[in-house]
């Protein structure tokens, strides 16, 4: 597994961001590319780093996972940092909007322990070549020697295809906050034999 280390905190959250500019939910969520970028910087160095694992793969791939039992909490300081990026002149909007979004989605995380995919993301000249799929199936491979389901949430259609072929199952699609764009929640469970052939 290609795990980043602390030093890789910027550049994995640069190619989150980046990949992230064009997500849907994010859009509607933060409101800029600057915010996106910035956000996804923070929650790298600060949350998925410290308390999960995340991969980095040929310098235009990366994923941020948790561990199993692991809660997706956001500290204190944490929200006052993002507070000020999501900060629309004298408006809070996309704080609450951040805020909506990510307690609809603790809502329906599994009870069960589990890897949780929070993102992955690949810059747009490594998408084509299989990256995504290899940098997830790193993480899916330990999961499965554990014995433990994976779970996401998928805010962007265009890559059901990937997380199906990698034995992921749509469970639930819902609106996390009023306006915003569908999320639909995945499952995949632990397989004795990983999936290959991506």
């Amino acid at each position: 597994m290609p795990l980043a280390t602390p030093e890789d905190g910027t550049r994995v959250g640069e190619i989150i961001g980046e990949a992230f500019t064009t997500d849907p939910v994010s859009r509607w969520t933060m409101g800029s590319d600057r915010a996106i970028r910035a956000l996804f910087a923070l929650l790298a160095k600060e949350l998925y780093l410290p308390w999960g694992h995340c991969c980095l793969l040929e310098d235009k791939a990366a994923t941020m996972w948790l561990w199993p039992n692991q809660a997706k909490d956001l500290s204190l300081w944490i929200q006052l940092r993002l507070a000020l990026i999501l900060r629309d002149g004298v408006s809070l909007k996309y704080l609450f909007r951040a805020l909506a979004v990510d307690a609809a989605m603790a809502h329906r995380r599994p009870r069960e322990p589990h890897m949780y995919l929070f993102t992955v993301g690949v810059l747009p000249q490594g998408r084509g070549k299989g990256l995504g799929g290899r940098i997830i199936r790193e993480s899916l491979q330990h999961a499965d020697r554990m014995g433990l389901p994976s779970y996401l949430e998928n805010s962007n259609p265009a890559n059901t295809g990937l997380y199906q072929r990698l034995g992921f199952v749509a469970r639930e699609t819902f609106e996390p906050a009023p306006g915003c764009p569908p999320m639909t929640t995945m499952l995949r469970p632990p397989q004795s034999e990983t999936i290959h052939g991506l």
